[in-house]
């Protein structure tokens, strides 16, 4: 996923971690598992809580991550800003075919921001 395994970021904000996307139910990993393929900001309500899905798509390899930078609550919204991370220069990696992502959860409303390389067409895709 990333390497912010930190747990909760803010109140009413959680990162789920690699571990835990096996933990979710079964329709959320499912979503995860079609989305994350599909660069871009995505979201799905279940019940009172709302999964964000920051996915970069296909990458060749496992240098490029995606990095929660900065998180501020205000009123009852919540702003996660991300940046992604390109391959260091000069660094080798193994070809492999990596999708980066970062998953959320919360009680309240996600901002996104510093998706400036991410083309989103449908920021509410389901």
């Amino acid at each position: 996923m990333n390497q912010n395994d930190e747990k909760d970021l803010e109140n009413g904000i959680k990162l789920i971690t690699s571990d835990e996307l096996n933990t979710l139910p079964v329709s959320i990993r499912e979503w995860v598992m079609n989305q994350k393929v599909h660069s871009g900001l995505h979201k799905i309500q279940m019940e009172d809580e709302e999964y964000t899905l920051i996915s970069l798509g296909m990458r060749p390899n496992p240098g490029y991550q995606l990095e929660v930078t900065n998180v501020v609550q205000q009123d009852n919204k919540v702003k996660v800003e991300v940046m992604e991370h390109e391959p260091a220069p000069g660094t080798f990696y193994p070809q492999m075919i990596v999708y980066p992502f970062v998953l959320t959860k919360s009680d309240v409303p996600i901002n996104v921001e510093g998706l400036n390389q991410i083309h989103t067409k449908n920021p509410q895709s389901k």
